[in-house]
């Protein structure tokens, strides 16, 4: 269900991330994570971060690019995002996936996260993309794998397998490399100081549980139509603390609920169990009353008959 907070200023509809209600969130994470991986290529380039949103993404890539443009087709995203992160080297505009505003061959990196699967003519969307895109520019390209994404999300139109994604992308780009983002329960040993701390930080990890390609949640792909130079470098993003202790406080309130709503259903099966018996002796009631309506009306009926027979019989 929507919601808005005074001091935030946007409704959260879920089409978005919007950060005031999704830190130290799992989407979050995910949001973030699939910036920061870009970062390092976008450095003094200009830059197109198409489905901008609310404005987060496009601060941390102006971190380092040149110039970032952010467009979004919701005008209440793009007020949110000028109010929440300008920036000198961000320029933010309302405008359409399907018909960029921007001119042909202006910008060095467009950058698409989870925007293709919101859109219903994905090819126009790709053209636009590559009409924006300077001859030797690159696309960041990412979104849900969808045999692993869940199902039920009402605002994406089409969700691609790995095949589908890779097909449409070859009628565009001569080159692309492909990468995955997929999502753990990670457990950590650190300082402290390191505990609290937002900051970036390297930890070395260890990869325990180790998936398919088809098991990832998202794809992540790099499009040109030049060979491509650029990597992504491996990244992980802790971003929602996972406590076992509360999970099982969780599912103890549940289990207390659900013995709750158990009880109210018996009471109410009951009562419109009662009910139905209450209506189905009206309903006799009723019945007998209106046979004996007609029966009184008959028995008139045959006393008038009898009246005039004895009246014309004399």
């Amino acid at each position: 269900m929507p919601i808005e907070k005074e001091d935030v200023g946007i409704i959260n509809s879920g089409e978005r991330l919007v950060p005031d209600y999704s830190k130290a969130t799992l989407v979050y994470g995910e949001h973030i994570a699939r910036y920061k991986a870009a970062c390092n290529i976008v450095k003094g380039k200009e830059i197109l971060d198409i489905a901008t949103g609310t404005g987060y993404g496009a601060a941390i890539l102006a971190q380092g690019a040149s110039r970032v443009y952010g467009v979004d087709i919701d005008q209440e995203a793009v007020k949110y995002a000028k109010k929440h992160f300008s920036h000198e080297r961000i320029k933010f505009l309302l405008g359409d996936g399907e018909k960029i505003p921007l001119d042909s061959n202006s910008v060095d990196v467009v950058i698409s996260f989870e925007t293709i699967e919101h859109i219903k003519n994905y090819e126009q969307f790709m053209k636009e993309i590559k009409r924006v895109l300077r001859p030797e520019g690159l696309l960041i390209l990412s979104t849900p794998n969808d045999a692993e994404y869940p199902e039920g999300n009402h605002f994406h139109l089409h969700e691609f397998e790995e095949k589908e994604l890779g097909k449409l992308v070859k009628k565009f780009y001569k080159h692309s490399k492909s990468y995955y983002q997929g999502t753990w329960l990670y457990n950590a040993i650190l300082e402290g100081d390191m505990l609290s701390s937002g900051l970036d930080q390297k930890i070395e990890s260890i990869n325990l549980a180790p998936i398919g390609k088809s098991q990832c949640t998202y794809f992540y792909m790099l499009c040109s139509d030049r060979k491509i130079v650029e990597n992504i470098e491996p990244l992980a993003v802790l971003s929602e603390h996972w406590s076992e202790r509360k999970k099982l406080e969780r599912e103890a309130e549940e289990d207390l609920l659900s013995i709750e709503r158990v009880e109210t259903i018996h009471k109410l099966q009951k009562y419109i169990v009662e009910k139905d018996q209450h209506i189905t002796n009206l309903q006799t009631i009723i019945s007998r009353h209106e046979k004996a309506k007609i029966s009184r009306k008959v028995r008139l009926v045959v006393k008038k008959i009898r009246s005039r027979f004895v009246e014309k019989k004399t």
